[in-house]
């Protein structure tokens, strides 16, 4: 059946054949025993966190990591076996303990308070996580209170604690000592913890660790964006393109100065279903191609449609196609050229810009 949200909108081609093998190849780098948790918050970076989260199995993923619980019930529901880190970003109820239960999903707990509520609602035996703060000012538990949440969970008759885990944060231009002091601030707190679970795993390596050192690795690491990165030579988006829902001569005679676009010399024009809802002016070069030639929009988009000059194109009708951002190798409306225009450094810079209501089809 089809999904009607994405009905007749603009559809984001997305290759993720270079994500694949990033997980790969991190997976062969890093030590047998470290298990590799793939981050695809953010649906994925934008590109679709059930796909990527498939992919990323397929490559050797131990499991996959992210916020959003409805994105976690969908992959554990679209066949993924791994284990599902959700981190902290919604409140622990009797909700959060349901959709737990149902997706085998590993909820971050931040409190005792956290710890008794879901204990108190669970059906069975769950996993969970705890977050320490390392002094990035983000959201966790300072490492003093790391025992007192960790001995609230081994009371539990419902809960085994699974993951204890860090998100350090510096510049990509940060001296190695900032790093170096967030990682001796978590060894610390895990170290104070640690001994007596050996099925617990520390975490604290994400892509910018990665990107400098292995050696930060301890039982687990969960990089996101890194594994996104395709090489320049290729890239993960392949097409955004639509098709034409009108083609009709220009009739109105009247008022041209209160036309919705400059209307002098325009014969002929089109509609596409690419407006501002579907990022309409935030992920194109103000042009598209129709029929093989390169064409202007008219005027700025409106919510969900935009006009198309077809002047020069008498022969296209309604039903033809549409792209509005072409592969790497397109010499007109590339997707590294649509990207310079709005100072969007990395794909998923693009691929997040496009909302979700554009349907992501999956090629390669």
């Amino acid at each position: 059946m089809a999904d009607a949200k994405h009905d007749g909108q603009a559809t984001l081609d997305v290759d993720l054949r270079a994500f694949g093998a990033n997980v790969a190849d991190l997976r062969r780098r890093l030590d047998g025993h470290v298990r590799l948790f793939a981050s695809v918050k953010a649906d994925g970076y934008g590109f679709g966190a059930v796909a990527a989260a498939l992919r990323a199995e397929q490559a050797g993923a131990t499991g996959i990591s992210l916020v959003d619980r409805a994105h976690a019930l969908l992959i554990r529901k679209g066949g993924f076996q791994g284990d599902i880190l959700v981190y902290a970003g919604a409140p622990i109820d009797v909700e959060a303990s349901r959709l737990a239960g149902e997706g085998d999903l590993i909820l971050t707990v931040l409190s005792v308070d956290d710890v008794r509520v879901l204990a108190a609602n669970a059906t069975h035996r769950l996993r969970v996580a705890v977050k320490v703060e390392i002094g990035a000012e983000r959201v966790g538990v300072l490492p003093d209170e790391l025992p007192a949440i960790v001995r609230a969970i081994d009371a539990s008759q419902m809960l085994t604690l699974a993951v204890v885990n860090a998100h350090p944060t510096l510049a990509d231009d940060a001296p190695m000592h900032v790093l170096e002091a967030q990682y001796a601030r978590f060894a610390s707190a895990l170290k104070a913890v640690a001994g007596t679970r050996p099925g617990m795993v520390g975490l604290f390596a994400s892509s910018k660790v990665l990107r400098r050192t292995d050696a930060m690795a301890f039982d687990a690491v969960d990089p996101g964006q890194m594994l996104f990165e395709a090489p320049h030579a290729s890239s993960a988006i392949r097409r955004l393109s639509t098709r034409l829902l009108t083609a009709r001569d220009v009739t109105r005679d009247f008022a041209p100065e209160w036309a919705p676009f400059a209307i002098d010399g325009v014969r002929r024009v089109g509609v596409v279903p690419y407006g501002k809802v579907d990022g309409a002016g935030r992920c194109d070069l103000g042009v598209c191609r129709i029929a093989g030639r390169i064409v202007p929009f008219l005027g700025p988009p409106s919510l969900e449609y935009w006009r198309v000059d077809l002047t020069g194109i008498p022969e296209v009708k309604a039903g033809d196609g549409v792209d509005i951002v072409g592969a790497p190798d397109d010499p007109d409306i590339g997707i590294w050229r649509v990207m310079a225009r709005h100072n969007m450094r990395r794909e998923t810079d693009f691929a997040l810009t496009v909302p979700d209501r554009v349907r992501r089809r999956y090629v390669g």
